[in-house]
């Protein structure tokens, strides 16, 4: 049975989830979403109107959800990240996703958004980024989705609630054509449902907004 549906924009994650997800109609709280990334998570806010309210607060808000982050500036499923959540301290000092996957029974959310791969173009070595090849990626994506399909299992999260989210933003530059692949490929090893869509930087309609992303992203 397929565990995981990949999207590649928030604005069409929205949709999706409004056809596909219903939220459990006898909690007496708002169900909470957990997202799990980088720095497109991590530099963002949950604060309505903000000029950096972040994409999965805009999730979050339209279905009544409440958001909680697992968030790392400049992590990966291969590269360690800064060990902050905007981007003070050291490159290659921080964790991989994999090592906070702990966090996801912790939260114990009802719905989990893996946000992640934009920054696995490279690993670290000896503690200083270098290239990465596309196996290296591949195999650290995947290796990252078996211990998540452990985890969420353990945790009683249903998988049918676990969404993937490839790398987006930067329509046009190399994290774009190269990371969108490798996180595919490491989908399609992993014998995973892969659902293409809208690219979640077309979303961001406002000009302001788009340029924040760039910038901050």
């Amino acid at each position: 049975m397929k565990f995981i549906k990949y999207i590649l924009a928030p604005f069409i994650m929205a949709s999706l989830l409004t056809s596909a997800v219903v939220a459990p109609s006898q909690a007496a709280d708002p169900p909470k979403v957990m997202i799990v990334g980088d720095s497109m998570t991590s530099l963002y806010n949950d604060v309505p109107g903000s000029s950096k309210q972040g994409w999965w607060s805009m999730v979050a808000r339209a279905k009544g959800w409440t958001p909680v982050t697992d968030a790392e500036y400049g992590s990966g499923f291969l590269r360690k990240g800064f060990g902050s959540t905007d981007g003070s301290g050291s490159a290659c000092t921080g964790t991989v996703l994999k090592n906070r996957i702990a966090k996801i029974a912790q939260e114990d959310p009802d719905y989990l958004i893996i946000a992640a791969g934009r920054n696995d173009l490279k690993k670290c070595v000896n503690g200083v980024p270098a290239a990465a090849t596309t196996t290296e990626s591949v195999n650290a994506a995947k290796s990252y989705f078996a211990a998540l399909k452990t985890e969420i299992t353990n945790a009683g999260i249903p998988a049918s609630r676990v969404y993937v989210m490839v790398p987006w933003a930067y329509s046009q530059t190399q994290e774009s054509t190269v990371l969108r692949p490798k996180i595919r490929d490491a989908a399609k090893a992993a014998d995973e449902q892969f659902k293409e869509a809208k690219a979640a930087y077309d979303m961001l309609s406002a000009a302001q907004t788009r340029a924040a992303y760039d910038q901050y992203g």
